[in-house]
């Protein structure tokens, strides 16, 4: 392993920061599934149940309604973060004076490099990526399934 030196600690951060994103994507991957859904189907029957706009089921629906909004965008901002800090890492890596290393540390730090070629990425149930385009994706599905449903309940 690296030596723990002044110069080495960017490599123990983005091993830490690999291992949280791995944690966070296998622990939460079910309910993260889970929520996600809820967002898609909940939001859409939320807006339309709000539609009828009779003061009585607006009062008692429309807060839910942002409630579930705001989740969304928080929880996908939230996420988008962590993504945006593992687009630092591979400069990070890089910064790091491999030129002082002895051959072993160069091939433990090149193994790094590599692994951060691809984006670290949360993923919800080991496929969805999750972040600011599932969360535009889902308020784009959740509209039109509203503009649906409307529609059909018009007829």
């Amino acid at each position: 392993m690296i030596q723990t030196t002044a110069g080495n600690n960017n490599i123990i951060h983005v091993f830490i920061y690999l291992r949280f994103a791995k944690d966070i994507s296998s622990i939460f991957k079910v309910g993260n599934t889970c929520t996600y859904i809820y967002f898609l189907s909940g939001s859409c029957v939320l807006l339309f149940i709000c539609s009828s706009l009779d003061p009585e089921v607006l009062s008692q629906f429309l807060p839910v309604t942002f409630i579930t909004f705001g989740n969304l965008i928080q929880t996908s901002i939230i996420y988008e973060l962590v993504t945006a800090v593992s687009d630092r890492l591979p400069a990070t890596v890089y910064n790091t004076p491999w030129e002082l290393m002895d051959n072993g540390n160069r091939r433990t730090l090149l193994i790094f490099l590599q692994r951060l070629q691809t984006p670290v990425r949360i993923e919800a149930f080991g496929s969805l990526k999750i972040g600011l385009e599932s969360m535009a994706a889902i308020l784009k599905t959740t509209f039109s399934y509203y503009l649906f449903l409307k529609t059909v309940s018009d007829d």
